[in-house]
């Protein structure tokens, strides 16, 4: 009896795509001061970013004493947490030959550490807007290559939700890589089928796998405080307390001026927790 043998082909697109992840570099930062009693050393420790430390800011050397000469005495970085450790010269020391308890301190100042690490990137110029995101791009497009809602899904994969705002917006959200993108269509067609991209944030756990990059600057990264950012004059102060202006875009439509692209959010503690951006695709 003859087999009849049959063969089901599946001809369907995958069920996510490709967020592109890049190694680049990343800084973070705090502003601290510190206090040491006698010639015993102190240490400050910040948590980064696995990846290789690239550049340690002060660095071994460096004298970072408000009053007595205090240096970098050694720099490390393991298991994702930066450590400086600092104290006093030798010659310092020898100056308090009857006072081991003496105390000293450093200047309140910035301290930061570039990793090289793996990242979802948001890129944007400092006044040019933004360019893509995980390498998904929303900027200098023609009709063709415009970012639509059915591009984003080649791209990012298929959405976790995607809901119907207003009419006009849909929602779209990818919850694995903690992603919202908000879309628009004032043409009167589906904005789930037809939208383009207007606006979006990263928020949640997975924030902590991002990063802003502005021009050529190193990216800002989840954790670094907001005082950081105000003496390394990276940004601004945004429209709200709990954002903080990256970067910028040109806005001609009714006071025209420049209008925030790409913002950090912040915590309650002003600590960077996630981000803000806006493309502006689908119209204004």
């Amino acid at each position: 009896m003859p087999m009849t043998v049959v063969v089901l082909l599946t001809m369907c697109g995958p069920a996510f795509g490709a967020p592109r992840s890049e190694t680049t570099r990343v800084r973070q930062g705090v502003v601290a001061e510190l206090t040491g009693t006698g010639c015993a050393p102190s240490t400050l420790t910040k948590r980064v970013p696995a990846g290789a430390a690239v550049k340690f800011e002060p660095g071994v050397g460096v004298d970072v004493g408000s009053l007595e000469t205090v240096v970098v005495s050694d720099t490390s970085i393991e298991n994702g947490v930066a450590r400086w450790s600092v104290q006093p010269t030798a010659e310092e020391c020898a100056a308090h030959p009857d006072d081991p308890d003496w105390r000293w301190f450093t200047e309140e100042r910035t301290w930061a550490v570039t990793v090289r690490t793996t990242a979802h990137a948001i890129r944007a110029g400092l006044r040019g807007g933004v360019r893509s995101i995980a390498g998904f791009r929303v900027a200098d497009y023609t009709r063709r290559t415009a970012p639509t809602i059915r591009r984003a899904r080649r791209h990012f994969g298929k959405p976790s939700t995607l809901r119907r705002r207003y009419g006009v917006a849909c929602r779209a959200t990818w919850r694995s890589l903690g992603l919202t993108i908000d879309l628009l269509n004032l043409g009167g067609q589906d904005p789930c089928r037809h939208g383009y991209v207007q606006a979006g944030r990263v928020t949640g756990p997975m924030a902590a796998g991002w990063t802003a990059i502005v021009a050529r600057g190193p990216g800002v990264v989840v954790g670094t405080s907001d005082t950081y950012l105000e003496a390394e004059l990276v940004g601004e102060p945004g429209q709200s307390s709990r954002l903080w202006t990256l970067g910028e875009v040109w806005v001609p439509y009714g006071d025209a001026g420049y209008a925030p692209a790409l913002s950090a959010r912040l915590d309650r503690r002003g600590s960077v927790a996630g981000f803000e951006f806006w493309v502006g695709a689908g119209g204004d």
